[in-house]
């Protein structure tokens, strides 16, 4: 609210949101996830996404006000030149390393990072006020992304899949290992919840015609990634 209200005082000649796919309701999961899907509204909803949403209903009212706004919704977002790194980073990097022998039988959307900010880009210029986009790249399975890494490492990274339901009963013992360590835990209640709901099928045409939105193939963005920590120390 502050930077759309910033934004409009200063008569910025364009502003970019940068939202999430959790901005949008993922039921039905079982059709295709379209921008014209309604926002998340449920009060029980994982607080993540129900902020999102928010923040999309504040710049949408901000377009309102006359602000030339465009909002963008990219899927998982990987990729190099990932420094903190990101939880999904951090899994690449323990997967790559060995580190995570056990992964989960389930998957996500995943973009590359570099293809969001070409669209980002790109929508400077060929986006609409106050038009959203959606900006996927594939959908790809945990057993994908370390197939993918055990390519580039050249050897066998992980051993076994479990259950997706599995994971819920960790998330105690995950919780009290992130309060001793003052590591932030890649697994919690938000993120076992968006992998458990979500819609697999994220077509992505608006951006594709308006904006250019192209996406690479996942293996290409593992290996780029994997590639980019080796040379700055991150393996």
């Amino acid at each position: 609210r502050a930077m759309c209200e910033a934004a409009l005082n200063a008569s910025v000649r364009r502003f970019i949101h940068f939202s999430s796919v959790h901005a949008f309701s993922q039921i039905p999961t079982d059709r295709p996830l379209t921008e014209d899907r309604a926002l998340v509204s449920d009060p029980d909803a994982a607080p993540y996404d129900r902020t999102k949403a928010a923040a999309q209903r504040v710049v949408m009212g901000a377009c309102d006000s006359g602000l030339n706004a465009s909002i963008i919704h990219p899927t998982g977002i990987i990729g190099p030149n990932d420094w903190k790194p990101s939880r999904m980073g951090a899994v690449i990097q323990d997967i790559a390393t060995g580190q995570m022998p056990i992964i989960l039988r389930t998957g996500f959307n995943w973009v590359d990072v570099r293809d969001v900010c070409r669209t980002a880009v790109n929508c400077v210029e060929m986006g609409r006020k106050g038009q959203n986009y959606l900006a996927p790249g594939s959908w790809g399975s945990m057993k994908d992304i370390s197939d993918a890494a055990s390519e580039v490492v050249g050897k066998k990274t992980t051993y076994l899949q479990l259950p997706l339901w599995s994971a819920y009963l960790a998330l105690p013992f995950a919780g009290i290992s992130s309060a001793l360590t003052g590591n932030r835990s890649g697994l919690n209640k938000g993120s076992l919840h968006a992998l458990d709901v979500q819609c697999r099928d994220i077509p992505g045409v608006l951006a594709k015609e308006e904006l250019r939105h192209t996406s690479r193939p996942l293996a290409e963005t593992v290996r780029d990634t994997i590639d980019w920590m080796r040379s700055n120390d991150r393996l």
